[in-house]
């Protein structure tokens, strides 16, 4: 079985063409796709493409470091983890990039 480990399918850029690219994905002999939330926005997404399209997008919920402030409730990611269909945690960015100044939280 070959998976792509880290492919952003989640991003908005791939909302048009998304049947597209899992096809050209799937030409190529991938398996599998796991896609790493990063923000509060794309867990939806993350869960969407997960739910359409199931044993081929295996989701990875998570929030990267720098978008943690973006929501109010950082607990809300809980409630991704509960469906029990996450295969990873991440995006999650312990390398905590330049200029980042919120390790804490």
């Amino acid at each position: 079985m070959l998976i792509d480990t880290h492919a952003h399918l989640n991003e908005t850029v791939f909302e048009e063409k998304i049947e597209a690219v899992m096809g050209r994905a799937k030409k190529a002999l991938i398996d599998a796709c796991i896609v790493p939330a990063y923000d509060f926005n794309s867990l939806a997404r993350t869960e969407t493409l997960a739910l359409n399209n199931p044993g081929f997008i295996l989701p990875a919920f998570g929030i990267h470091p720098w978008f943690v402030d973006e929501h109010d409730d950082v607990k809300a990611l809980k409630t991704y983890f509960e469906r029990g269909d996450a295969v990873a945690v991440g995006e999650i960015g312990l390398d905590f990039g330049v200029g980042f100044n919120n390790k804490e939280r």
